[in-house]
């Protein structure tokens, strides 16, 4: 399935990676439990609660009404799947990284890459030049895998973390925001769309969602295609 499972046999320090903190990374993009992006019902400020966003078929997204939410119940960023509501330029970069990926020219997406202020992270352990990274960790030195992981990545809902705080992020999958054992039947089934049914376990005990996720900061920033907690 994705490279990321291949890469991480061939490269076993790939998901056992140093925490984010040592390399002076986004906080948002180390995985669970450390830097959780959900907060309890006691720590949320009145008004801050978003309207749910529909799903794929209509439903709502995510983002429980905090009126009735428990003492020291999460609250859950809201979901979206409508691409339209992304800020200009998280639009545009958004749509520029799936055009590359989909067109299976790795350089094309080194051409947004090198346009762009700096380089996404693509790895803890630190990775000059992403695209060798990913044609390396993947399955046959293509690298076309990877590309398929990010348009798989890049089409999945997601949530927007961090509001007016230097950690404003859109990232995706919205996975990586929600506690897995709280995911509906419908986002359960979006989970195994992204990682082998195999690997939810590990990532339960690890304490969420580990996979590839992506951030893009609202100015347009490609700021992180990475993977590991």
């Amino acid at each position: 399935m994705s490279s990321i499972w291949t890469g991480c046999t061939r490269h076993p320090g790939f998901l056992l990676v140093l925490a984010a903190g040592l390399w002076g990374l986004s906080p948002l993009i180390a995985g669970p439990p450390g830097a959780s992006p959900y907060r309890t019902a006691q720590s949320a400020q009145p008004g801050d609660r978003p309207a749910a966003s529909p799903g794929p078929d209509g439903a709502g997204g995510g983002a429980k009404d905090q009126s009735r939410l428990k003492p020291g119940e999460e609250v859950l960023p809201e979901i979206s799947y409508d691409p339209s509501k992304l800020p200009e330029p998280v639009r545009a970069m958004r749509k520029s990284i799936l055009d590359a990926a989909r067109s299976g020219d790795m350089e094309r997406l080194r051409k947004i890459i090198e346009a762009g202020k700096k380089p996404p992270e693509v790895s803890f352990g630190g990775a000059d030049d992403p695209i060798a990274f990913w044609k390396r960790i993947s399955i046959d030195g293509t690298g076309r895998d990877v590309l398929a992981d990010i348009v798989r990545i890049f089409e999945a809902g997601y949530v927007h973390l961090g509001a007016g705080t230097d950690n404003d992020l859109f990232v995706w999958p919205y996975h990586f925001a929600y506690p897995l054992g709280k995911l509906t039947p419908r986002q359960q089934v979006e989970l195994y769309m992204l990682i082998p049914a195999e690997y939810r376990d590990g990532m339960e005990q690890i304490g969420g969602y580990t996979g590839f996720r992506a951030g893009i900061s609202p100015d347009g920033t490609w700021q992180f295609f990475i993977a590991g907690d």
